[in-house]
């Protein structure tokens, strides 16, 4: 354990995983937030929204905090497997066991699990209604946080988990480094979520369902069950079809929906919230791991550098994995540490010189993070009016990526067919693979075995 303070800025879903991973690391951690302690918090627009904790994220945070699970089934989160949950994405998907599990829930049900878990360590202090407004830098090393009433905090690491309101490009540049370049996909829609209480006839035999878009139908909509027995509905517009503003548009929206299931789900049903809408369809990538240089001390996580576009349910579990590379980075390549110990660390790994740990952990954690980036925009590219950058002149590399992009829509397609495809299909969205295991002979024969099938 390192005899420091590592210091969180953003009490979110990033920052209190990053900060229990860090709590095993840290005689002392500060997780600040500029909210009080209350959840929902008011500065979260997404939070009324569908959440889906992937089956990779849902492992991760069950070994990441011992009693997760637990208080999740205690709270009343049903356990559910997603290859058991209703898809349609122009047909419906095969139903079966895949043993990709997780629980279904609100975010703020999971927001409170994971902070009353990580109040538990008694290294850990959550600092709330507090600001953190600019980093102290001290010989290229980030040595401190400063607060909005003028004090200042010293850390040996300081993680900004503030989400996609972080201000560290703009620290950066005004402190003589270069801007991040950041690459943008903005699918031009919104999303409208209620909570309703289902009618009585209804009963839990599925857990998700997902109507997605297709062809030139550009509405989505999941409902979900949640905890207290209630339904999350939430409805998707892109493109041309923007989501309902109003709550008597709510189930038009949802009748014009190919199939328009959700609006049969919902006859009946009584809403018990009002409804929530947050007028935002992008993805945004930070690239902090192409600068050429970075002040040490300092990472940048969660939102704040990779914001998936959040149809793809994948942000959580991109929280997890990202903590499981800061832990890594922490006990094997200097992380935290101002001069290199002598000998070997406390977990047995051989010291190293700390001195550019913070820009390899960024170029590390972009690394991961890439080819879900490259999975996603696959379907992202879709969508009219939606462009990649692409360079000029057009260059091989460019080609190879619109051959692959064009391969994983196609994939995915025959797989609605196939239900060993649609399996493997399943666990990369999920990140219990990798995308490039379906580049591999399996998922290529058994799409062509569907196409040949007609």
């Amino acid at each position: 354990m390192i005899d420091g303070t590592a210091i969180v800025v953003g009490a979110g879903i990033a920052g209190v995983i990053a900060a229990r991973a860090l709590a095993d690391r840290f005689a002392r951690v500060l997780v600040v937030d500029r909210d009080r302690e209350v959840i929902p918090r008011p500065h979260v627009p997404q939070q009324p929204h569908t959440h889906v904790l992937g089956a990779h994220g849902y492992r991760l945070l069950c070994r990441q905090f011992e009693g997760f699970d637990a208080d999740m089934e205690a709270a009343g989160a049903p356990l559910f497997d997603f290859g058991e949950c209703p898809f349609f994405a122009g047909r419906w998907a095969p139903l079966g066991k895949f043993g990709l599990v997780s629980r279904s829930s609100t975010r703020p049900l999971i927001e409170r699990v994971l902070r009353r878990q990580l109040a538990a360590r008694p290294n850990v202090e959550l600092v709330t209604g507090q600001r953190v407004t600019d980093f102290v830098l001290d010989g290229g090393r980030v040595a401190a946080v400063r607060f909005a009433d003028g004090r200042e905090a010293a850390a040996d690491l300081v993680v900004d988990a503030a989400g996609v309101g972080s201000k560290t490009p703009d620290w950066l540049t005004r402190h003589g480094y270069p801007a991040p370049p950041r690459t943008e996909v903005d699918l031009h829609g919104g999303v409208m979520t209620q909570l309703f209480r289902p009618a009585a006839r209804h009963k839990r035999e599925w857990t998700i369902m997902n109507v997605r878009r297709s062809g030139a139908n550009h509405r989505h909509g999941v409902v979900s069950w949640v905890e207290d027995g209630l339904w999350r509905v939430s409805l998707w517009g892109i493109a041309s079809a923007r989501p309902p503003r109003k709550p008597d548009e709510f189930v038009a929206f949802a009748r014009a929906m190919a199939p328009p299931l959700i609006a049969e789900l919902l006859e009946g049903a009584e809403p018990v919230s009002p409804p929530a809408i947050y007028a935002n369809a992008w993805s945004q990538w930070i690239h902090y791991e192409r600068l050429p240089r970075f002040p040490d001390g300092l990472v940048v996580i969660g939102d704040a550098t990779f914001h998936p576009n959040y149809e793809h349910g994948q942000g959580m579990t991109f929280c997890a994995m990202t903590a499981e590379v800061l832990a890594d980075h922490v006990d094997r390549h200097g992380l935290g540490r101002r001069d290199a110990a002598g000998g070997r660390s406390p977990r047995g790994h051989a010291s190293v010189d700390p001195s550019g740990a913070s820009l390899r952990f960024q170029r590390d954690l972009g690394e991961q993070m890439a080819p879900w980036w490259d999975w996603n925009l696959s379907t992202e590219l879709m969508v009219p009016g939606v462009a990649a950058a692409v360079p000029a002149p057009v260059t091989l590399a460019a080609r190879a990526d619109a051959l692959r992009h064009r391969y994983y829509r196609w994939i995915r397609g025959a797989g609605l067919g196939d239900a060993a495809l649609w399996k493997r299909v399943m666990e990369v969205n999920q990140a219990v693979r990798h995308p490039r295991d379906l580049l591999r002979p399996f998922a290529i024969w058994r799409g062509l075995q569907g196409r040949l099938r007609g």
